[in-house]
């Protein structure tokens, strides 16, 4: 009888330790939804936030001229497009590139690449390189450049071939012989394959300035004159010595380069497209591509 209770007794035990395991996951569950539910809403309103600054930097970019304008009250007193950061009054961190304010990989500027090269350390062979083996990527033909590279070259090393037309995605320069002295960093927030209508320097980076200029006291008027947004096509001239040609022009051009981030605690959102903006057409005022999201470069 005595061993029959303690039998029991055991039984019990197990089952009320299965019980209170049971019950300890199932809190700990309850507690891991509630906090992926907490983490989904959270998530969410930052989606709010930023759907609704893309809203509202799509209606200005229709509406507005593209360039800063301080007697304005709204956010074309503070916007710029040469991709420095802003912040609108929800929080969203703002970024506009206008494309032709980067070096074009279409449109091979052999002056402008050189001056971009040059913060690396490289030979002059290594640059004429990679100079003419981009000009072989991009043409139609097969004949070589004295230092470029064309299809026998790539099949003999199992490589892919030539386009034998333009660029059509920013890695792809990493496919040309000698591509590979850019940077990733670089190549992201220098350069574009995208058409454009000639270069406007006077929406270039800060960092690519200072390599196209190379008076750097120049460069250092023309970024703090840019900053306090009273920066005028004339102040550019007078202190770079570039004007206007049938290649570079100083109207901010179609293509932006949009990013949006919006961040709280150790949640971030971000997203990037291309806005071609066109509001005089009546059938494709705006047409947006290339969106990426929450891409770490």
């Amino acid at each position: 009888m005595k061993k029959q209770n303690g039998i029991a007794l055991i039984q019990v035990l197990i089952i009320s330790i299965v019980l209170t395991l049971l019950a300890m996951f199932i809190s700990k569950n309850t507690q891991r939804q509630v906090g992926i539910t907490e983490q989904v809403k959270h998530s969410f309103q930052l989606r709010v936030r930023l759907e609704n600054a893309e809203s509202l930097i799509l209606s200005e970019l229709l509406s507005k001229n593209l360039y800063r304008n301080n007697l304005d009250s709204g956010l074309a007193s503070k916007w710029n497009f040469h991709n420095a950061p802003f912040v609108l009054s929800n929080g969203v961190k703002v970024q506009l590139q206008d494309l032709k304010g980067l070096i074009n990989l279409n449109y091979v500027n052999d002056t402008l690449i050189n001056s971009f090269l040059t913060q690396y350390e490289l030979s002059d062979s290594q640059k004429r390189e990679f100079v003419d083996s981009l000009k072989d990527w991009i043409d139609r033909d097969d004949l070589n450049r004295l230092n470029g590279a064309e299809k026998p070259y790539y099949e003999s090393r199992g490589l892919i071939v030539p386009r034998n037309g333009h660029l059509q995605y920013l890695d792809e320069i990493y496919l040309v012989k000698g591509g590979d002295i850019i940077r990733p960093e670089d190549l992201r927030n220098f350069f574009t394959v995208i058409l454009t209508e000639g270069l406007n320097p006077f929406n270039a980076p800060d960092e690519l300035l200072k390599v196209m200029i190379l008076n750097q006291d120049a460069v250092e008027n023309v970024i703090n004159k840019r900053r306090a947004g009273n920066l005028t096509e004339l102040d550019f001239y007078q202190l770079t010595g570039i004007e206007q040609d049938i290649y570079v022009n100083f109207a901010t051009g179609r293509k932006i380069r949009v990013i949006l981030e919006v961040s709280e605690g150790s949640t971030k959102l971000k997203k990037e497209f291309i806005a071609n903006i066109n509001p005089l057409s009546n059938t494709s005022p705006l047409v947006l591509s290339n969106h990426i999201w929450n891409k770490s470069w």
